[in-house]
């Protein structure tokens, strides 16, 4: 959609957020970003580190395998 677009949908979810509710965001810049990463050491490393489950890593694989870097 856009940067501006994402920037201030990510605005609107900040403001709507309670303080005391733990919010994490990623920006995953696909036009350069996985021309020198090891895809599946990253999802390793994302289950390792328990920031996604294996499904949830399973299914960003499965997204990333349909797109052409």
């Amino acid at each position: 959609m856009g940067t501006s677009v994402n920037l201030r949908l990510l605005i609107e979810k900040l403001r709507g957020s309670k303080k005391k509710e733990a919010l994490c965001c990623v920006f995953i810049d696909y036009k350069s970003a996985y021309n020198t990463v090891l895809r599946d050491e990253l999802y390793r490393a994302l289950v390792n580190k328990d920031i996604l489950s294996a499904d949830e890593a399973s299914l960003l694989k499965n997204l990333h395998d349909c797109v052409y870097f």
